[in-house]
């Protein structure tokens, strides 16, 4: 899977925009996924503007996994 495939499942599962970003820049209140030279990093993005629970994956695809599957744990009204 790559970030295009992710975002198109993402909004085939209507998760809201304001929830992540990917390769899009610092939102407020979000998950922020983005390459970074060689790696990906993936964090959440507090209102604050502290980065909590910060990942590096070595590929994309595991990046975009992982968050696939976070979002899909943490929100209850996803179609499954």
């Amino acid at each position: 899977m790559n970030v295009e495939e992710l975002k198109t499942i993402l909004k085939s599962l209507n998760v809201p925009d304001q929830w992540y970003a990917i390769n899009d820049g610092l939102k407020a209140d979000a998950l922020i996924l983005y390459e970074n030279y060689k790696c990906w990093e993936l964090f959440y993005y507090s209102e604050r503007g502290d980065r909590l629970d910060h990942k590096v994956f070595e590929t994309e695809e595991e990046a975009c996994l992982y968050l696939l599957e976070r979002i899909k744990t943490q929100a209850s009204f996803l179609k499954r």
